[in-house]
């Protein structure tokens, strides 16, 4: 199974490419990048989203999958418990770095990077349950994430986040569900294939417009990867941190998913997520909400390089 899951680790990274030269070369300026992230999370990725979620789940079927969020809600806090225990036992430069290295404890990139693997191993319908357990990181990102970087600190203000274009569209597939489920409980429908042809004619678009996501999201994180400053890989924290991302914390959400005892494809899905490197949007979290950005800016790069050889090699020894 090594073989295999490292040859689709591989092609995913290579995926990046285009992105990394593009910047690199001058093809792509930094506002260029900016752009094409504001196109893919306002427009494309919603799409996908609705589209997934619609075309792959009954409404019964998403609330029997309760799980998938909550199993992602609780690999986040994993991650979060492991790095304040760790935060004891380290000398930290700023009060800033210590924050930095308790976020990325806690978030690592849970949507865009694990997509094509699931979307590779499990087709469209585990893409479909990846983007519902999402909803449990996201809701750990805007409460836990900002309470961390706000010196632990909250304002409920930042629940509103929890209302990006990405977030409403699954919201909103969630309630085309229901209003269709009860619709057939009347009588009106007797399944999806029964929908107005007009109805269908709007996912086919949704689904063209959507196909975009995965190969714009590997070309935005390449670019994205190419701008960053490479100084500061001296800094020992940095390789304790990744150490923790890529292996610490992988291996006791890996432990506990098997011990929870999941239904298999949940069971699945979780486990790709647990393995993911730190997030890439850490970078922008840091600018907005406070944080050190070049130490962040340093594990993003220093977690996704590794994490090359230790996505296949964790998911080989628990997936089977």
């Amino acid at each position: 199974m090594f073989p295999h899951l490292l040859f689709n680790v591989l092609c995913i990274f290579l995926m990046m490419l285009p992105g990394f030269i593009a910047v690199r070369s001058g093809f792509f300026s930094r506002p260029t990048v900016t752009e094409l992230s504001r196109i893919l999370v306002n427009f494309i990725y919603p799409c996908f989203i609705f589209y997934a979620i619609i075309n792959s789940f009954t409404f019964n079927e998403l609330v029997g999958r309760w799980t998938l969020p909550a199993g992602s809600l609780g690999i986040m806090i994993t991650g979060y418990l492991i790095g304040l225990a760790a935060v004891g036992f380290i000398r930290f430069r700023t009060a800033d770095e210590e924050k930095s290295f308790l976020f990325q404890s806690l978030l690592n990139n849970y949507s865009f990077l694990p997509l094509p693997l699931v979307m590779f191993l499990f087709g469209e319908k585990g893409a479909a349950a990846l983007i519902f357990s999402s909803f449990g990181a996201e809701l750990t990102v805007w409460t836990v994430g900002v309470f961390i970087l706000r010196g632990h600190r909250l304002s409920m203000k930042n629940l509103a986040h929890l209302l990006t274009p990405p977030m409403i569209s699954l919201y909103s597939s969630v309630l085309f569900l229901w209003i269709l489920s009860v619709l057939e409980g009347n009588g009106c429908f007797t399944g999806h294939g029964n929908l107005a042809p007009y109805a269908n004619y709007t996912l086919n678009t949704l689904k063209i417009i959507g196909s975009a996501t995965i190969p714009l999201a590997m070309i935005v994180a390449g670019a994205r990867i190419a701008m960053i400053d490479l100084s500061g890989f001296n800094n020992s924290r940095v390789w304790i941190l990744t150490c923790l991302r890529l292996i610490v914390i992988p291996l006791a959400a890996l432990s506990i998913l098997k011990l929870v005892g999941l239904p298999e494809d949940t069971e699945k899905i979780l486990m790709i997520v647990a393995v993911m490197p730190t997030s890439i949007a850490s970078i922008m979290m840091s600018e907005i909400y406070g944080g050190d950005k070049e130490f962040m800016t340093v594990t993003v790069v220093s977690s996704h390089l590794l994490s090359i050889i230790t996505i296949p090699v964790l998911l080989s020894l628990y997936m089977h």
